[in-house]
């Protein structure tokens, strides 16, 4: 072990003094010198961070949270893109609740932009299905598939965690949730009646998306 400044003045002293106080004193100074570089050589160097690991991976960036309205102008302006009717289902139970339609660029972006509006498609359900779904209520989303030629079609479950915020571009998709009266949202007006024809038209909307 390398002796410190400290240490060697110590032992310059003890050399010097003779079997007096002061080598009483000299012996107590040594013994604290190198209790002291004792315990500081114990402790490894903390990493930047607070002893926190260098190579911990950083984790991805959380999606910006979308708006209603500004989806549901998106979906709009997609005028002749692909559409696809989507709903809830509540987990362990077998009825899904239709909750509104997305738009998207192309037909192989469907479900990617129903699950980034997710969010915008939940907290729409719990306006229109108040008393089946709430804050705590746990869902499945999914959307209809209809093969061509045919009337009805089936719900597909889809799984949000195949899905990442790099799988489609905002202003690409578009939400527009069922008019629900109780609330305003989605409904369109008209001389302050809702014509319950969502979609029909940007000029016809209450200018504050929300009715007051």
């Amino acid at each position: 072990m390398h002796l410190s400044s400290s240490l060697f003045t110590a032992l310059s002293l003890l050399c010097l003094s003779g079997p007096s106080g002061v080598q009483s004193w000299t012996n107590y100074s040594l013994h604290s010198i190198i209790t002291r570089q004792a315990r500081q050589s114990s402790f490894p160097p903390l990493s930047a961070g607070f002893g926190a690991s260098s190579d911990k991976k950083k984790e991805g960036k959380t999606a910006t949270p979308l708006k209603p309205k500004q989806q549901w102008d998106r979906y709009l302006a997609l005028k002749r893109a692909p559409r696809v009717m989507v709903g809830v289902q509540i987990q362990d139970t077998d009825d899904w609740l239709p909750v509104g339609s997305v738009k998207a660029k192309d037909t192989a972006a469907l479900e990617a932009a129903v699950l980034r509006q997710r969010a915008l498609i939940a907290e729409h359900a719990k306006r229109l299905f108040p008393l089946q779904v709430t804050a705590k209520t746990k869902l499945n989303w999914g959307m209809m598939i209809t093969e061509k030629g045919r009337d009805e079609g089936s719900w597909k479950t889809l799984d949000p965690k195949s899905f990442t915020s790099a799988d489609v571009l905002d202003k690409d998709i578009g939400f527009e949730g069922t008019p629900d009266a109780a609330s305003g949202f989605y409904c369109v007006y008209d001389q302050g009646k809702i014509l319950n024809a969502s979609g029909s038209g940007t000029e016809q909307r209450s200018p504050a998306f929300k009715k007051k």
